[in-house]
């Protein structure tokens, strides 16, 4: 007889159980005390000091400032004078890039330029004073002016015919719209979307994703209104989409990221399929403090087995219509071969 079938046969039932339960508790606080130590130890410092920031640092700082500026750019209504603070904070940004001898050549330092060559140009002509520090930085930054970042106009009728093209066709028409216009969109096309979503892959096939779509406007505006990223075009958004993982279909602590994963790869397709059937989409991030996770719950019945992955706002698409438009990083930028 083993070891294990002589403590079985000697410590009752319940002290088995009792003990499992220890030990599952144990490597779950190890597990998530992991997370913890390496998330710490490696993220938070996008606003530090430029000088004491890696490469990787200063990268996801400028993109992000960059971006912040295409999305005011790409509105309907642009706001004359936005970014002033944004814009100065991106050239302080990539002045340290250049100080400490990191690439030109990168995607984030051509996007970044170009990104505040199209913002100098829409407050000069509406006679914007206190740029001077950015008309003195695109001289000194020896890079011409590209279409890499910034924004784009597009037409209804050629997204549409994008979208219903090959997959490369596909993946490369779809941007993220903050411009919608007031034609309802019919519940049908997004359930038509929702049924394309289903192929997505999940761990086991389990299927743990869920959605959550808000048609009331009143109800759109509360929930904007803590995820705080539709400024400027909320008024817009006829349909919100809610991605969530049910907790319930994963277990143990060596599967606690996978709700996200799951989640992460079912909004992916689902985005893919809403602009297939012509819906404009613009994917909103869901990274709260427990208080605004628990002010969304109090307004909205979601259980609290499930995990809100991302927010989708949704719209028809106007006649025409501008996007914000980033140049993306080479696949070598992201690619490490193990051999």
């Amino acid at each position: 007889m083993s070891l294990k079938s002589s403590i079985k046969n000697i410590v009752p039932k319940f002290a088995l159980n009792w003990l499992r339960s220890i030990k599952r508790y144990l490597r779950e606080r190890s597990d998530f005390r992991y997370d913890r130590r390496r998330y710490r130890s490696f993220s938070n410092r996008l606003w530090a000091n430029p000088s004491i920031l890696s490469f990787e640092e200063l990268e996801s700082s400028i993109f992000f400032l960059s971006h912040a500026i295409e999305k005011g750019l790409s509105l309907d209504k642009r706001r004359v004078g936005f970014g002033k603070e944004k814009s100065n904070n991106l050239v302080e940004l990539l002045s340290k890039y250049s100080e400490l001898g990191f690439p030109r050549s990168s995607s984030c330092f051509i996007n970044a330029v170009s990104v505040l060559s199209e913002y100098l140009t829409f407050q000069k002509e509406n006679g914007v004073a206190g740029i001077e520090y950015l008309e003195d930085f695109l001289k000194a930054s020896e890079t011409e002016k590209t279409v890499f970042g910034g924004t784009i106009t597009l037409t209804r009728s050629g997204l549409i015919q994008d979208a219903k093209g090959d997959f490369i066709s596909i993946s490369n028409s779809r941007h993220s719209i903050r411009a919608f216009s007031n034609i309802p969109v019919d519940m049908e096309t997004v359930r038509k979307a929702l049924e394309l979503a289903q192929r997505s892959p999940s761990v086991c096939n389990r299927q743990t994703s869920r959605v959550h779509v808000v048609v009331q406007k009143s109800l759109i505006e509360k929930i904007l209104k803590i995820q705080g990223g539709a400024n400027g075009f909320q008024d817009s958004v006829d349909k919100l989409i809610i991605v969530t993982s049910c907790l319930k279909g994963f277990r143990g602590s060596g599967e606690r990221n996978q709700p996200f994963v799951d989640g992460g790869i079912y909004s992916m397709n689902l985005l893919l399929a809403l602009h297939y059937y012509g819906l404009g989409a613009c994917t909103l991030n869901w990274d709260k403090s427990r208080k605004q996770d628990q002010r969304l719950r109090s307004i909205m019945d979601i259980p609290d087995d499930e995990n809100v992955i991302l927010m989708i706002a949704v719209g028809n698409l106007k006649e025409e219509f501008r996007v914000a438009f980033s140049l993306r990083k080479p696949a070598d930028d992201v690619l490490t071969i193990h051999e």
